[in-house]
């Protein structure tokens, strides 16, 4: 019976160096030839300068409520404190997809509690109160139920178009708003 021997490589320290250094470089020339290319004409900008968040300067306290102002703003509407992540949504149908399904399962959630609110109100004002000490048929909270009652309206009917405008919207339509 004969003997296996072991498998031997051919590792050889200066030819695998050697080897290791010239695809090393062989890769930066290719990516040193990728970045000094013009980018191609569907490439998205960069984010335009009045997206970015502002600075805050110390010693301006003025600066610094504009850069609050900014991030609570921008929570509010893509849930991140600045901008970038909803411009990088415009690169590829995946992250368009999963920014648009963010919004919108926000905005769904929205209209349910202004569903909700709109439905407790309209009962408050169709119904007397159960007892004398507290009488929301006053005149202020009525008028405040008014108001409630208006904005859970106004909310459902803005936040229900903002859902069927997002949905209908692509991502190639937005770059080339983008772009004006």
């Amino acid at each position: 019976m004969a003997q296996s021997q072991p498998h031997r490589s051919s590792y050889h320290p200066v030819l695998q160096a050697d080897t290791r250094s010239s695809l090393i470089a062989t890769r930066m020339h290719i990516l040193d030839t990728r970045t000094s290319e013009t980018p191609p004409p569907n490439a998205i900008p960069d984010l335009p300068d009045h997206w970015k968040a502002p600075h805050y300067q110390p010693g301006h306290m003025v600066s610094y409520v504009y850069a609050a102002l900014w991030a609570i703003l921008c929570l509010a509407s893509v849930s991140k404190p600045n901008l970038e992540s909803h411009w990088r949504s415009k690169q590829t149908d995946e992250l368009w997809r999963e920014q648009e399904y963010m919004i919108v399962s926000r905005l769904s959630n929205c209209n349910t509690a202004a569903g909700l609110i709109l439905a407790t109100t309209a009962v408050f004002l169709t119904t007397t109160p159960p007892m004398y000490e507290w009488n929301y048929l006053q005149p202020v909270p009525n008028f405040l139920f008014y108001m409630a009652l208006c904005h859970a309206l106004m909310s459902l009917w803005f936040g229900t178009w903002l859902v069927i405008i997002y949905q209908a919207t692509t991502r190639k339509w937005a770059v080339e708003q983008s772009r004006l």
